[in-house]
């Protein structure tokens, strides 16, 4: 039975990524059964645009569609939503939905272990092992549990300025280097909060049931499509063995300071107000 997936990813100024992103999929295809059908739907918020090279689309497997979406920088979620209206697109049409970043690769065996899996009619969002390049750290479950008003109410008070900002990241790196749990890929499969928002693999279930609103320009991603989930009664499932490796925030790293703290400010605003 052939299953079909779409992959939904913003570009802003990451062509390289993109491009070695898009041949790993391509990869992974080569590597599956190849009874898949994958739509992968480019949302191009760079600077100067671009299509992809004559040359990658000549090396695509016959199984993948690729159409680029140009648009404004609008952010991460609110582009991929712009985009879904713009073109009509259906997700209820397929098996997966994945969201994501261009700054990654997938793991060869991605779709053929995505295809096997079995789910609970529970199941909105899938988790995978998502793997830094750079530190070997582990980045998904990206929240086991619901954190608390009052957590949360203390990120925004951290995000208030720069300083306090590279104080809290500092302490953070030093506690993920330290810690076994960030370097030892979880051996089994569990539910969890919320996944990375880096990639998010959406269940046609999820969309039975829900559409993305998510104002936010960047940030929050996570705790929006967990409160989503909670809300109408769906689950998220971290799955070890289906990988993803992370080459580490490409676009975001290229946001000033001071607009890297206002925005995380603005996101937690928003949803502090509307879930807690």
């Amino acid at each position: 039975m052939v299953t079909s997936i779409a992959i939904i990813c913003v570009n802003y100024n990451t062509h390289e990524h993109l491009n070695r992103y898009i041949m790993s999929i391509n990869d992974a295809v080569f590597h599956s059964d190849n009874e898949i059908f994958l739509d992968i739907f480019i949302i191009e918020n760079s600077t100067v645009k671009k299509n992809i090279s004559d040359d990658l689309y000549e090396c695509l497997n016959k199984k993948i569609n690729i159409k680029t979406i140009f648009s404004d920088n609008n952010g991460y979620f609110p582009s991929i939503q712009n985009a879904i209206k713009k073109i009509g697109l259906n997700l209820l049409n397929y098996k997966y939905t994945i969201v994501s970043n261009v700054d990654l690769e997938i793991d060869v065996q991605f779709f053929s272990r995505l295809k096997s899996l079995r789910l609970n009619k529970s199941t909105g969002v899938i988790a995978p092992n998502i793997i830094s390049k750079i530190s070997g750290v582990k980045k998904n479950p990206k929240i086991k549990k619901r954190p608390s008003r009052i957590k949360l109410y203390i990120n925004k008070i951290l995000f208030y300025s720069p300083l306090t900002y590279i104080i809290l990241n500092y302490f953070h790196s030093l506690r993920k280097r330290r810690s076994k749990y960030s370097k030892i890929a979880e051996l089994f499969d569990q539910e969890a909060y919320a996944a990375h928002g880096a990639f998010m693999i959406f269940t046609t279930t999820f969309f039975q049931k829900n559409e993305l609103k998510y104002p936010i320009f960047l940030f929050g991603e996570e705790i929006y499509v967990a409160e989503v989930c909670r809300c109408s009664g769906l689950r998220t499932l971290f799955v070890s063995n289906i990988i993803v490796y992370d080459h580490g925030g490409a676009s975001t790293s290229k946001i000033k300071s001071s607009e890297y703290c206002e925005k995380n400010s603005e996101a937690l605003s928003y949803l502090l107000n509307k879930y807690f």
